[in-house]
């Protein structure tokens, strides 16, 4: 059997352990987070100077299944041996280019948290720019990161 776990029902997600887990699903909150990635660019720079800031991202919560500035929505199926299976679905509920992946014990080790790229068309991005970035940073990237809700960050 397959648990659903759909962004938008976030809370504690039980699942069976096994002897083969080496993280408990066990009582696993999870939680998901956008993160709008960007360089911003400087001003009154000298010549030869650095033109750019180094990498850094805003980030926006994933609330019922879903972020104001993206028109997707987000869906996480867990099965009963803790792997992860991720959707992005367009606002047709179609899935997107690469979707769905699915992650073999996604928080096992040293993974605190699980990153997915998002396409974005550039249209969205310009409109991400506009209403999420301030002025100068460009949009370099959007990224899904699903991880458990005691994790940092």
């Amino acid at each position: 059997m397959r648990m659903l776990l759909c962004l938008s029902m976030l809370g504690s997600l039980t699942l069976p352990a096994s002897a083969k887990d080496e993280v408990s699903p066990r009582s696993l909150a999870i939680k998901g987070e956008v993160r709008y990635h960007f360089r911003e660019e400087l001003e009154g720079v000298k010549p030869g100077g650095k033109k750019y800031s180094a990498p850094a991202y805003e980030k926006e919560a994933v609330v019922n299944g879903r972020v104001a500035h993206l028109p997707y929505r987000f869906v996480i199926q867990v099965d009963e041996q803790g792997a992860l299976e991720v959707k992005v679905l367009d606002s047709e509920g179609k899935t997107l280019q690469g979707y769905p992946r699915k992650v073999e014990n996604p928080f096992a080790g040293e993974s605190a948290s699980q990153e997915f790229e998002i396409p974005v068309a550039p249209e969205l991005a310009h409109r991400i720019e506009t209403e999420v970035l301030a002025k100068n940073q460009h949009l370099t990237e959007v990224q899904l990161v699903v991880k458990p809700s005691s994790s940092e960050g």
